[in-house]
């Protein structure tokens, strides 16, 4: 006996501005489609949607891993503290963002969200009330280089 289950992920390729510089990103989602995505380049602030299915007894009896991988180019001031900050439904989730930093001419950003970590959002979105928007929305932005991340 075994468990299997599939994904469906989509790749979006978007352009950011800063400063009047159009900048190309990439994002992968692993796990659902994206939805909405915009960049507030005041506030530094990416942002995009998933569809998510909130409910618990769904979450605890499945295998769930929310991976969203990011690519952005370096430098600009988007990649220029080397860190982030993650945010889903207004809650910090930066110690779930890694960032491969290893090629000079790109960051790569993954929110990796495990099982524990979803369903604690979901307690946290269900006790809120978001849940019935069945939407994760994120949040990525440069973190500071204290911070951890």
């Amino acid at each position: 006996m075994y468990d299997s289950w599939l994904s469906i992920g989509n790749t979006e390729n978007k352009q950011i501005s800063i400063g009047g510089e159009q900048i190309p990103i990439k994002i992968i989602s692993y796990y659902d489609r994206l939805m909405d995505f915009g960049f507030d380049s005041k506030n530094m602030q990416m942002k995009f949607d998933m569809s998510l299915n909130w409910k618990l007894s769904r979450l605890n009896k499945s295998s769930i891993l929310v991976h969203e991988e990011i690519t952005v180019p370096k430098p600009n001031a988007f990649t220029m503290k080397g860190s982030y900050i993650g945010i889903v439904d207004g809650i910090d989730i930066s110690k779930d963002v890694v960032v491969d930093n290893t090629k000079p001419d790109k960051d790569v950003i993954h929110v990796m969200m495990p099982k524990n970590t979803v369903i604690q959002l979901a307690d946290l979105v269900n006790k809120n009330g978001q849940a019935s928007a069945g939407l994760m929305k994120f949040t990525l932005q440069p973190g500071s280089m204290s911070s951890g991340n």
